[in-house]
């Protein structure tokens, strides 16, 4: 974060630090999921989170990375964050005529909560409804009790795990009160898949990609 470094020096006595996650990274693991989901390539919805936000924009340009040269083709819809949003999107994506000649693999989303919106969306329309349990869903944030219990319960395929950026920093805090040694200026967590990417090739799909 640009400043840390002015006030580390400024105060070289105080833990002054960040805790990120790396928004890249956690689209790269979408790229990866969706490529394990799709080996010969496919149709994806992407429901992309606000463009005015970085971490929206960051994971896009991960997954994209991940995605370049395996067939896999996004449709891309805007939404905002939130299960209404992303339902509103798929709705709105389904009146357009050019909807008409694609068949949907797989939904991505950038987050856990505009995925279940998004199925539910899918659900409520009659054209996709009888083939909701045919399509995987994907999320991002992973919480226990939210998008990794929506996994559980088959409602997503898959999310992305974001471990708790204030745990960290309350684990750091910890280490630099007991020993005084003070953290890196940067501290970026890992993201990972849940279930295990591995895990995933036992439910790829065959695309139903139309001519």
């Amino acid at each position: 974060m640009p400043g840390l470094d002015g006030l580390r020096r400024q105060h070289p006595d105080v833990p002054i630090f960040s805790v990120c996650s790396d928004q890249v990274e956690i689209g790269r693991v979408q790229g990866r999921q969706l490529k394990t989901l799709l080996p010969s390539g496919g149709n994806v919805l992407y429901v992309h989170g606000p463009h005015n936000a970085a971490a929206a924009r960051e994971r896009y340009r991960g997954t994209t990375e991940v995605l370049a040269g395996s067939g896999i083709e996004l449709t891309v819809l805007d939404a905002q964050w939130s299960e209404e949003s992303a339902a509103s999107a798929v709705r709105g994506w389904m009146r357009l005529k050019s909807s008409d000649a694609m068949c949907i693999d797989v939904v991505a989303a950038q987050d856990d909560s505009m995925a279940r919106g998004a199925r539910q969306a899918i659900c409520g329309i009659p054209e996709l409804a009888a083939r909701v349990g045919e399509i995987r869903f994907l999320g991002i944030d992973g919480v226990p009790e939210v998008g990794q219990r929506l996994v559980k319960d088959g409602e997503l395929t898959a999310t992305v795990v974001m471990p708790s950026n204030s745990g960290a920093a309350l684990d750091v805090l910890a280490r630099w009160i007991h020993s005084g040694a003070l953290p890196l200026v940067t501290l970026e967590l890992r993201a990972w898949s849940f279930p295990a990417e591995a895990d995933l090739a036992r439910l790829a799909v065959s695309s139903r990609r139309s001519a």
